[in-house]
């Protein structure tokens, strides 16, 4: 698994009876190199295999002080005298440099001449960007025949981490021109830029 310094990281381990067996299987990990103030659990840390499998959640808290580098988790199960284990990697890699990105849902619509629809746009915090996004609409081909667009909001704040939405509602008429049109919603903060296209197919 990779894992930005100052995020959280977890993979699934999944144990399977053998030949019948039937009992609990406690779960330990240990972690080479160390990594000074990790925190790592095993969500549960006894699982039983009366059923014939089970599985368990290791997660990893990366501190931001962590070191880049590439680390080793051996992740041991234990019934009795029986023991089996199992070895993940660990990679630490620098956090994402702080961005936004936008989404459209639906990407892609059919709308019939004179009528309205409506698509949500949502905006998505990226390394720990914080701040205003203004959004433009621009759409092609464009004429005095073309739908119309209207943002709202035109301008979304984002906290940390945190995520926001605007509507973008489609116009057309019934002299609006058939055909396929290609819709960009532009969304700029700074010098950070990123857009979304959305397929508008009028009938």
């Amino acid at each position: 698994m990779t894992a930005p310094q100052g995020s959280l990281a977890s993979i699934t381990v999944s144990l399977t009876s053998l030949n019948s067996f039937a009992g609990s299987v406690n779960l330990n990990y240990s972690l080479s190199p160390g990594i000074t103030n990790v925190t790592i659990a095993l969500n549960p840390g006894s699982v039983s295999l009366l059923t014939g499998s089970g599985t368990s959640t290791l997660t990893v808290s990366v501190p931001a002080s962590a070191p880049l580098s590439t680390y080793t988790i051996i992740i041991d199960g234990a019934s009795g005298r029986l023991s089996h284990n199992v070895t993940s990697i660990l990679r630490v890699v620098l956090p994402p440099s702080p961005d936004f990105s936008i989404a459209s849902s639906p990407s892609s619509m059919n709308l019939t001449r004179g009528s309205v629809t409506s698509t949500t746009l949502t905006l998505t915090s990226i390394g720990g960007f914080a701040g205003q996004v203004n959004l433009t609409t621009s759409i092609s081909p464009s004429s005095g025949s073309s739908p119309t667009l209207a943002l709202n909001p035109n301008r979304v704040t984002l906290l940390s981490g945190g995520t926001g939405n605007a509507v973008l509602t489609i116009n057309t008429s019934g002299t609006t021109s058939r055909g396929i049109y290609a819709i960009v919603v532009l969304g700029v903060s700074g010098t950070l830029a990123n857009s979304v296209s959305i397929t508008l197919t009028v009938q």
